[in-house]
């Protein structure tokens, strides 16, 4: 396959209908400009990444890399102030999946039906005092087996757990110095409880 050699200033790759670069290609701060409908694709000519155009387009995707330690970032930007980002699946059949521990830093908005096809159970059975991490197990279902279980201090409104007590006997909830516990402290055997962060100070103990 013949490699293209422009001459001395500059050139025009049109005639040749499969040009190959010697080396990387580096743009000099300008951009690579793609009809609608095209883009990327592999070594065996199928489609790896295809942009899609609109007329007036003024925003778009920005992929940002990290250093060690940090995370890589799929944002929206543009020049509106506030810009939605969507993923979307082909068809009504199968789902956008996700498959690491998903993380939402604001609220989750869900429009139709949901399903928790899978409970988060988090064994607690050190023998002596149980303190669960809002971060770790936030949310999740606290199987105790043996010893009590500690809150840690809140750092959020809304953080919960769900204790299910399945020790054998009664179990206490006691808090950090700085917050305050609204109802029962203590569950019996094969009780359960729901422990909900009203205040940044506050746990409110249901059930």
């Amino acid at each position: 396959m013949p490699r293209y050699n422009p001459p001395s200033g500059g050139g025009d790759v049109v005639d040749d209908t499969s040009p190959q670069l010697g080396g990387n290609l580096d743009t000099n701060a300008h951009f690579i400009d793609f009809d609608d409908a095209t883009g990327l694709r592999d070594s065996n000519g199928n489609e790896h990444l295809i942009f899609q155009q609109v007329s007036s387009a003024a925003n778009f995707v920005e992929i940002t890399n990290a250093a060690s330690g940090s995370p890589v970032a799929i944002s929206a930007n543009g020049s509106d102030g506030n810009i939605s980002l969507r993923l979307e699946a082909k068809g009504s059949v199968l789902p956008v999946h996700v498959n690491s521990k998903f993380e939402v830093a604001n609220d989750a908005l869900v429009y139709g039906e949901t399903r928790l096809a899978k409970a988060s159970v988090v064994e607690l059975n050190t023998g002596g005092g149980n303190t669960p991490s809002w971060f770790n197990q936030g949310g999740s279902y606290l199987h105790v087996t043996a010893g009590n279980v500690a809150l840690p201090n809140i750092s959020a409104k809304g953080e919960q757990f769900v204790i299910l007590n399945d020790s054998g006997g009664q179990i206490t909830i006691t808090k950090d110095a700085s917050d305050t516990i609204v109802g029962t402290t203590t569950v019996d055997d094969g009780k359960a409880v729901t422990v909900v962060a009203v205040t940044t100070s506050k746990w409110f103990i249901v059930g």
